[in-house]
This record gives C-alpha cells, sequence and structure tokens, in this order.
C-alpha cells in the first residue's frame, strides 16, 4: 500500500500498542458501535457551519482578529502525518509575531476518564507538531494550549483535561520518535511489538492485549 502521509488517528494508537496502530493504519481495525457513535456526534457539532476555504481560514489568522475553526485540515509535512483537527481557536496573543492558538478535541468516551489515556495524549501532541510543521500554519502561529474534551451524547462537557504550554511542548518532542517508528511498521521494515509509547515520560511500555 503506497502512502505519502500516515493518519494522526492511526498514529495514535501507538500510544495503545503498535499492532493497534497496524491494524488502524491498515483498515483492519474494528469498528464498534461506540466508534459509529463518536462520529455520529462530532458531524452533530458541525451542522450548520459555513464552509470556510483554506485561504480564508489564513487570512483571518494573520488578521489578528479573534476566531476559531473546526475540522480544520493539518499536514506534518517533516514527519509526513496529516489529521483533522477538531476545533482551534484564536482568542488574542501573539508568541514571537505569531498568532497563539488553543487546540481543541472532542471525545465521546464510554466512560469519564480519572487520567488522559495515552493514546490521547499522543493525539494531541501530533497535531500540535502538525501545527509547527505545516506548510500553511507554521508561519503565522504556534500552539499553547491542548484541551481535551469528554462529552456526553447531548454534547454536554462531563469532563475537561487542559494541557498547558510547557507540558504540551514535553510531549510534542517524542512525537517524531513515534512517528518513525510508525513508518518502520507501515514500511515493513519492522514486527510490530506489544509495546505502546507514553509521550509524557518518553517511553515505551508494556501493551495491555495479552492482560
Amino acid at each position: 500500500m503506497q502512502r505519502n502521509y500516515l493518519p494522526i488517528s492511526s498514529i495514535s494508537m501507538m500510544g495503545t500498542c503498535e499492532t493497534k496502530f497496524l491494524e488502524s493504519v491498515l483498515g483492519k481495525q474494528k469498528v464498534t458501535n461506540l466508534m459509529k457513535k463518536g462520529k455520529e456526534k462530532h458531524e452533530e457539532l458541525t451542522e450548520g457551519l459555513p464552509q470556510i476555504k483554506k485561504g480564508e481560514v489564513l487570512e483571518k489568522i494573520k488578521s489578528g482578529i479573534k476566531c476559531g475553526f473546526r475540522e480544520l485540515t493539518v499536514i506534518d509535512e517533516k514527519l509526513k502525518a496529516i489529521g483533522r483537527i477538531d476545533e482551534l481557536q484564536f482568542t488574542g496573543g501573539f508568541i514571537n509575531n505569531k498568532r497563539t492558538a488553543t487546540l481543541i478535541d472532542d471525545k465521546y468516551p464510554k466512560r469519564v476518564y480519572d487520567i488522559m489515556p495515552l493514546y490521547y495524549k499522543l493525539q494531541l501532541a501530533a497535531y500540535t507538531s502538525a501545527i509547527h510543521n505545516s506548510v500553511d500554519y507554521s508561519k503565522i502561529c504556534v500552539v499553547t494550549k491542548a484541551i481535551l474534551l469528554c462529552r456526553n451524547y447531548d454534547h454536554s462537557i462531563a469532563k475537561d483535561f487542559e494541557v498547558k504550554k510547557d507540558e504540551l511542548m514535553s510531549w510534542e518532542v517524542n512525537v517524531p520518535e513515534v512517528t518513525d517508528a510508525a513508518w518502520e511498521i507501515f514500511k515493513n521494515k519492522k514486527e510490530p511489538e506489544h509495546r505502546r509509547f507514553d509521550v509524557s515520560s518518553s517511553k515505551w511500555l508494556e501493551c495491555f492485549c495479552n492482560r
């Protein structure tokens, strides 16, 4: 199978197990009712929103006005990864003449988590990396905060996890290692192992597949 970019949604599975990543990127992952429901609820969040072209998005960011965008496609040209961010908000602030952005990811989990799962941490870090390595966005904005929203099916927020700049940056520096390993597996240069990566500790850990 030929690919120019790996989906960030698949790369995030490296936070669960390398074997799960391979299933996902090859389209062999079992589609559960929970996954179908989550997709349906994500679509509800964007119902009725006006379509906006990339050029308009870039111009609004450059203008300095407060704005936000949903379902924003981003490409990490350095790591060759692609993903769609649920929401990117610009409420004010600059760092080195770049707009500061808050990255928001919506989840509809089966249960409310006490701590953020490793695959969600990896996904937030990979989205952040994609913005910073993007041809379109790297020169005009920088992600300084990420928020994971755990929503109920009525879209109310059950719990939120906020990741501030320093912690988010410490996660982001680990994304190249994980992505490189993902590409090695995808290109059949190594067999997937039963291990998962923790971007917050920079360590490979045992997975839960055989427990």
